[in-house]
C-alpha cells in the first residue's frame, strides 16, 4: 500500500503561508522545527508502490487508477494514496483512497478535486480552511453544489506530531465542514516522524517548503492542473477550479 508517511508533499512559499525556514512578506508564518529529513530516494521509491495500492482499491470496485508518471508538480498524475480519515467530515474513521476521486467518465458527478495540505499548528492554514468552506457553500461560487470534492490532508497536529484521529476531531471543531478530512498515518517510522509530508528533501524536487499547499486535480485524469501555496485572502474564487468546471461540464 502506498504510504503517505514516505512521500513528499510539495510546499512552496506564497502570500499567507507557514514555512519551515522563512517568513513570508505577504502574511503570517509559523516556524516548524528543523529536523533531519530522510533520503529523497525513499519518496521516489514510494511512488512506485502506487501499483500495490491500485490493485487493492480495484478490488473494491473502483476504476483502475491512471498510470503515472506520478508526482506533485503541475501536469503530474497525483499519487494514489490510502489515508485514514473521515469522508464528508463524519464518522466512521477509516481508510480513504485518492482513487475515490477518480471519475474518468463523469458518471459519479465529480467535476473537480481541491486537495489542501494543512497543519493544525499553522494559523494561516486555519484561516484558509475557513475561506475554503465559504467558497464551497456560499454564492456565487458554491462549489460543493457543482461537483467539486474538497479534501483536507492534515499532516501535523499542534506540536508538529504526525496528525492523529484526535487532531482531526479538534480540527473539525474549529472549522466544521463536509470536506473529506484525512490524516498522515499515526506513528510514522522513527526515521521520518518529524517530516512526513512536510519537506522530506528540503524542497529539492519541487522547491516547496510551506503550507497550506493546494492542488486542483482533474478527476478525469487525476492530473494536477494547478498548484498553489499560501492563499490570497482577497481572491473571489479558488485557483484552477473554475477552469476544471468549464472543462468537465
Amino acid at each position: 500500500m502506498f504510504d503517505l508517511r514516505r512521500f513528499l508533499v510539495p510546499l512552496t512559499l506564497s502570500l499567507c503561508a507557514c514555512s519551515s525556514t522563512t517568513t513570508p512578506s505577504g502574511g503570517p508564518s509559523d516556524a516548524a522545527p528543523d529536523t533531519t529529513a530522510p533520503d529523497a530516494a525513499v519518496a521516489d521509491a514510494a511512488v512506485g508502490d502506487a501499483a500495490v495500492a491500485d490493485s487493492a482499491v480495484a478490488d473494491a470496485g473502483l476504476p483502475a487508477y491512471p498510470a503515472g508518471p506520478y508526482g506533485l508538480r503541475q501536469g503530474d498524475v497525483f499519487p494514489l494514496l490510502v489515508l485514514k480519515g473521515y469522508r464528508g467530515g463524519v464518522a466512521p474513521f477509516g481508510d480513504v483512497s485518492t482513487n475515490e476521486y477518480y471519475d474518468p467518465s463523469g458518471a459519479r458527478g465529480i467535476r473537480a478535486v481541491h486537495l489542501t495540505v494543512q497543519g493544525s499548528w499553522c494559523s494561516p492554514c486555519l484561516a484558509f480552511e475557513k475561506i475554503r468552506v465559504g467558497f464551497s457553500v456560499n454564492a456565487p461560487t458554491a462549489y460543493a453544489t457543482k461537483g467539486v470534492r474538497f479534501v483536507t490532508a492534515l499532516m501535523q497536529g499542534p506540536t508538529f506530531n504526525p496528525a492523529k484521529q484526535a487532531d482531526l476531531d479538534a480540527w473539525l471543531v474549529r472549522t466544521p465542514s463536509t470536506f473529506d478530512l484525512l490524516a498522515d498515518p499515526e506513528d510514522a517510522d522513527a526515521g521520518v516522524r518529524a517530516r512526513t509530508i512536510w519537506d522530506v528533501d528540503g524542497g529539492a524536487n519541487t522547491g516547496n517548503t510551506a503550507i497550506p499547499t493546494s492542488y486542483a486535480i482533474d478527476p478525469r485524469t487525476m492530473k494536477i492542473v494547478s498548484l498553489e501555496t499560501g492563499f490570497d485572502d482577497k481572491a473571489t474564487s479558488i485557483s484552477g477550479i473554475d477552469t476544471l468546471l468549464l472543462k468537465n461540464p
